[in-house]
């Protein structure tokens, strides 16, 4: 019997049906009253603080270290983040599409070297399965606030 060789297109997928199960495991949902919370309004970050807080399971000492690494790591994501919901693709031409595809590519690069960086600084103050989780937990958060 041949070994099984993975190529990086088949660990996205292991990674993606991954996070998909623990996604469907997860017994905790983000309640959601009334409207849903604007991004980076006070209530959604409340929000966000307490789905992650309650998921990492953190011992106070290590809220006290991961919280301004965390707030950190946010300010920059979002800083980089690309909004391909504000285009109005019909009002642009071909050339201009295809710059902001372009533009959006580069965004998320910068975003995937950044995610890098933070499990990096994660694991300083977290053990290595916590680090690991929060970009999980960011994207369990996400997708909850579309539902």
């Amino acid at each position: 019997m041949k070994p099984l060789i993975l190529t990086s297109s088949h660990r996205g997928c292991l990674l993606l049906i991954a996070v998909l199960i623990l996604n469907v495991w997860s017994g905790t949902i983000v309640a959601q009253t009334g409207p849903r919370p604007e991004p980076g309004s006070e209530r959604m970050e409340s929000l966000r603080i307490a789905f992650m807080s309650e998921q990492l399971a953190l011992t106070p000492s290590e809220a006290e270290k991961f919280w301004p690494v965390y707030h950190e790591y946010q300010a920059k994501r979002q800083a980089t983040e690309p909004d391909p919901q504000g285009w109005n693709m019909d009002a642009l031409s071909d050339a201009e599409v295809e710059s902001s595809v372009l533009k959006y590519f580069d965004s998320m690069d910068q975003i995937s070297r950044l995610n890098r960086e933070y499990l990096l600084n994660f694991k300083k103050v977290l053990p290595p399965r916590k680090a690991a989780m929060v970009f999980v937990l960011e994207h369990r958060f996400r997708a909850r606030l579309v539902e």
